[in-house]
């Protein structure tokens, strides 16, 4: 039987080209809820620029005229994915009375979304969870007064592409509004602290049975990396390839380890000088991006998983999904010391201070794993899954229903 709705805004969108917390938890929360999750809404310049992409043409009913704008893509889970019309491309513009003006009205074209939701499906009373992305939020929690509204900061939003212009703007304004907020990381935690005192860390996870299934090496190989030599380590890494990386490292470590193919699994965000070079160069290989559920299928030959991260403001913020991915499917792990989140793990993985320290360490984890060390590795990281992490979102449900606010 379920207990709540959830009025679901995220920034990811369900069929994104990688995976997401939101996406991850709002699946996990529809087991025993019912979830309604809005979209991220498209901007009439993707719709035009991208009117030949499929995620735009499957979409382009709900994005023109509002029609079949309810999806159910998991037909065994209570969740509806609700897409709303195309809205107006300001993010270019400054934060002036016209971004706001027309702020306003692409928040009206969201809460028609909603509103239509609320009615259809006879919603008496429901939870507003906001996934970072708070343009949306402040005025949607004034027009509907839901039950109980929670924020989702999952990255450092002063610091993240595209979101950097009015980002901080809005979830300073949605956080202080908000009944509490949830973090991906302490880094987080501590500056939404500076906005409201009901701030709480709930760190990210991993899908912990999917990539277990690694550690068996049933699989058959992927097709693009079948013809690599049995007798040739992989190093891997798999996730965006994006700004986040340390590009100088990872072509220092192609050219150390000459004999390793480096495997790059993941859609490719940055373009830069040296990027081209590590794509120029024999022993690497750039995959593109893979659905989730294929990944274990990469990782079952991978001997030995990179988090290359530069260390900046950004990543100073961030929990990867990756230190878990990697660790369940029995992957040895070198990272740089990128957070003080990512020190939590340096008793099963090799974390690297420098450069030379990051590429040194890679020679130890390309040694076979101790018995000893599969077991820590995921004794380590089996609590780590999203069902626990909802399950940690809904008994602070629970404690603020406690004090007083009738939210079912």
């Amino acid at each position: 039987m379920s207990k709540y709705n959830f009025i679901y805004l995220a920034l990811a969108r369900w069929d994104g080209p990688y995976a997401s917390t939101a996406w991850a938890i709002a699946k996990e929360l529809a087991e025993d809820n019912h979830v309604f999750y809005i979209e991220n809404p498209f901007t009439l310049k993707d719709l035009i620029t991208g009117i030949g992409k499929k995620d735009i043409r499957r979409r382009l009913p709900a994005l023109i005229f509002g029609m079949n704008k309810y999806q159910k893509p998991l037909k065994d889970k209570n969740l509806i994915v609700v897409t709303p019309l195309a809205i107006l491309p300001i993010n270019w513009l400054p934060n002036n009375a016209i971004y706001r003006w027309l702020n306003k009205i692409n928040n009206k074209l969201i809460y028609r979304a909603v509103r239509s939701t609320i009615r259809k499906y006879n919603l008496k009373a429901y939870i507003s969870f906001n996934s970072f992305n708070p343009f949306y939020g402040p005025h949607l929690l004034k027009s509907f007064k839901p039950s109980l509204s929670i924020y989702q900061s999952v990255d450092a939003i002063e610091q993240s592409e595209y979101l950097e212009k009015h980002g901080p703007y809005w979830e300073k304004k949605y956080v202080a509004e908000a009944d509490f907020s949830i973090t991906t990381s302490s880094k987080l935690k501590e500056k939404l602290l500076s906005y409201h005192q009901k701030i709480h860390l709930i760190p990210n996870a991993a899908d912990i049975s999917l990539f277990q299934t690694a550690r068996s090496n049933n699989f058959e190989l992927p097709h693009d990396i079948k013809n690599i030599s049995p007798e040739q380590q992989v190093i891997g890494y798999i996730g965006n390839i994006c700004h986040r990386l340390d590009y100088e490292l990872l072509l220092a470590i192609a050219k150390k380890y000459s004999h390793c193919k480096l495997v790059m699994v993941g859609p490719i965000k940055a373009n830069n000088e040296t990027l081209n070079q590590l794509k120029a160069m024999e022993n690497t290989l750039f995959t593109g991006a893979k659905p989730l559920h294929e990944l274990p299928k990469y990782l079952q030959r991978f001997d030995c998983g990179l988090i290359p991260f530069l260390s900046n403001k950004l990543t100073a913020s961030i929990y990867p999904l990756k230190i878990n991915e990697y660790l369940a499917s029995g992957t040895q792990v070198v990272s740089s010391s990128f957070s003080e989140d990512i020190k939590d793990f340096e008793s099963v993985i090799h974390l690297s201070n420098t450069q030379d320290e990051f590429v040194k360490n890679i020679e130890k984890a390309l040694l076979p794993p101790t018995q000893e060390w599969k077991e820590k590795s995921i004794n380590f990281v089996i609590n780590n899954n999203w069902e626990n992490r909802a399950n940690q979102l809904l008994e602070l449900i629970k404690s603020y229903q406690q004090d007083g606010q009738k939210i079912n």
